[in-house]
């Protein structure tokens, strides 16, 4: 039973004096005594709000958890600090590490929220005593607007047909086509779903391979863009699922693909673009695959300085997918980036007006009224009253609506407004120093470029962070930046050489016969 009190969201608070006993995996939980029991160990006391976070949690299990529904469901709706739910979340996470093996783990999607992922060996059943009864499940939504390029949202290909290849659960070709429909609707912020809905299918039919290799997928996309802790939990998740994939289906493409995507082509692009072609060039059996691996293809391309040629893969994987807009925004750099810049108007201007609530989509257009000569028509896009509220963006919209006013007016007011946005950023989140640099190469400030790229990939110079970790085989760098429109002051400095040498994009060069495009820019 939950308390009547509803909240803010709609939500019902968590009473634990109210809320009936449960099982969580071998675990026995009991709110009112705010304990937590096993067959084998003497029970275990929780604080009253840990307690409430995991009831939240599992209540919504396999689902995701935001930050928001958790402060509505255990802190009443009341203003709290992000400790007091990390706090709670490392309190949970230690107690389940004390108990062999684990019967829980909590993900984290950064920016989302929280799921927790219920562990039962095979054939192992539940501690569940005579007299007591499991707890109802709720959905909890996680709602963030956020957007990201070569999202691995899916295609449509097993719409078609009645059921899934391998399996003759319905209950799993039911979720299986629930990751599906989700992942088609190509928002970033969704991953954590997709992934909820293949977990369900292969949790109903262990050994539906085609599921597995869905889930394998679906952990593998958005790698690239987790940071930390979260990062290799993904990574691990992804090659996890792989390996069970490839054991019933030892020729899986999808499989494959995922452990392809895992590691960071940083450094290694040749490698990483020798095997995505090998992977096409074996003629992926789906639409969807097909489509990712040309995406991803399109991405390395760009980061290595290939423009044109990744325009054309871009081209040939939004004609896989015209309706994903994922494709859209691929293809909108890709444009921006070859120098098709009407073309990249058009296709900006109509991907913003087909999917008005994609933040990626809305924010591509942003940077592109920005730095293709427009800031003043970005200021008046930003504050049009249809914008959406990207609640989650807005310090993000701040620094780039600031920089367009910046770059409109070119009043000291608004430059230095910018410039101190910029630098307080980058002083602790490395993660946009990239972003930076487009603003200060567009001001002509290119010895503050160097610097903050020195910073970015080195983490040397005046705007080092102390505390940075290293970098690992999952560390992504946007090294893709560097050869975007904006950064052209850039690429005449003798500076601009040598960092592509110390990155090891030179050497990339070398070994495949290729060059950059901005040469040829530059020469002309």
């Amino acid at each position: 039973m939950i308390d009547g009190g509803s909240t803010k969201a709609g939500a019902a608070r968590i009473d634990l004096a109210a809320t009936p006993e449960f099982d969580l995996g071998r675990l026995r939980i009991r709110p009112a005594r705010r304990q937590v029991t096993t067959e084998r160990a003497d029970p275990r006391d929780l604080e009253p709000r840990v307690m409430k976070v995991l009831i939240a949690l599992a209540q919504a299990r396999p689902e995701v958890v935001s930050r928001d529904t958790l402060i509505d469901l255990c802190w009443d709706g009341r203003i709290v600090s992000d400790d007091s739910i990390n706090r709670c979340i490392l309190a949970l996470r230690n107690l389940a590490r004390q108990l062999d093996p684990p019967p829980f783990s909590i993900e984290t999607f950064p920016r989302i929220g929280y799921s927790l992922v219920e562990h039962l060996a095979a054939g192992e059943a539940k501690f569940s005593p005579e007299g007591t009864s499991r707890i109802g499940r709720r959905r909890a939504v996680a709602a963030m607007a956020a957007g990201g390029l070569l999202a691995a949202a899916g295609g449509g290909y097993w719409l078609t047909r009645n059921a899934p290849a391998g399996t003759r659960d319905p209950a799993a070709a039911d979720w299986y086509r629930k990751g599906v429909e989700t992942r088609e609707q190509g928002l970033f912020e969704l991953f954590p779903q997709v992934q909820a809905h293949f977990r369900q299918a292969v949790q109903a039919d262990p050994g539906f391979a085609d599921g597995w290799s869905a889930l394998a997928l679906a952990y593998a996309g958005p790698v690239m863009y987790a940071t930390g802790n979260d990062q290799v939990a993904l990574s691990e998740r992804a090659r996890s699922a792989a390996k069970r994939a490839l054991e019933l289906d030892p020729d899986s493409l999808e499989a494959r693909a995922a452990l392809a995507f895992i590691p960071s082509q940083y450094r290694r692009w040749a490698a990483a673009q020798a095997e995505l072609r090998r992977l096409l060039d074996e003629g992926p059996g789906s639409t969807y695959l097909e489509w990712v691996l040309r995406a991803r293809l399109d991405f390395s391309l760009g980061e290595c300085g290939r423009c044109r040629e990744a325009l054309a893969l871009s081209r040939s994987a939004q004609a896989l997918k015209p309706f994903h807009p994922g494709s859209w925004a691929n293809l909108i750099y890709a444009l921006w980036a070859a120098g098709e810049l009407e073309e990249a108007d058009r296709e900006s201007e109509r991907a913003v007006e087909r999917w008005p609530a994609h933040a990626g989509l809305w924010l591509t257009r942003l940077a592109f009224l920005t730095y293709s000569g427009r800031p003043g028509e970005a200021v008046a896009f930003a504050a049009r009253e249809s914008r959406p509220p990207f609640v989650e963006l807005e310090d993000v919209i701040t620094r780039r609506l600031a920089s367009a006013r910046a770059l409109a007016t070119g009043e000291d007011a608004d430059v230095e407004k910018a410039v101190a946005l910029h630098l307080d950023r980058i002083r602790t989140a490395p993660e946009d120093m990239m972003a930076a640099t487009r603003f200060f190469a567009a001001l002509g400030r290119i010895e503050t470029v160097f610097e903050i790229c020195e910073a970015y990939f080195f983490n040397g110079g005046p705007f080092a962070i102390a505390d940075r970790p290293p970098a690992g085989p999952l560390t992504r760098f946007e090294v893709i930046d560097l050869f975007w429109p904006p950064m052209a002051p850039v690429w005449h400095d003798p500076r601009f050489d040598r960092l592509t040498e110390r990155i090891g994009l030179a050497a990339y060069w070398r070994t495949t016969g290729s060059g950059p495009d901005y040469r040829r820019s530059r020469a002309g």
